[in-house]
């Protein structure tokens, strides 16, 4: 699908951002996405390392803390271990 039809129907996009959840354990939801069709998806987690390094150098981390970009991409349930325990996050 074209960029331009992706931000026309929102399918794909996202703002990701914290949701000032505070966890002392691991699994912590504490960030969330919404798409632009309007639905919320919490304890999302976002992988950056792919990114090119000029992308990365934009204070990316701060703007996507304070919910001030929009991502293009998929939310995928992967599994994690966290203290002996497994769980399914997106």
């Amino acid at each position: 699908m074209a960029t331009a039809q992706v931000f026309a129907n929102g399918q794909g996009s996202y703002v990701f951002c914290d949701n000032g959840l505070r966890c002392v354990a691991a699994p912590c939801p504490s960030n969330s996405a919404l798409d632009l069709a309007g639905k919320l998806i919490k304890g999302v987690s976002i992988d950056i390392d792919r990114l090119p390094q000029q992308d990365k150098a934009l204070d990316l981390s701060d703007k996507l803390y304070a919910g001030e970009v929009v991502v293009v991409g998929s939310i995928e349930n992967r599994t994690r271990t966290f203290n002996g325990k497994r769980y399914t996050l997106p």
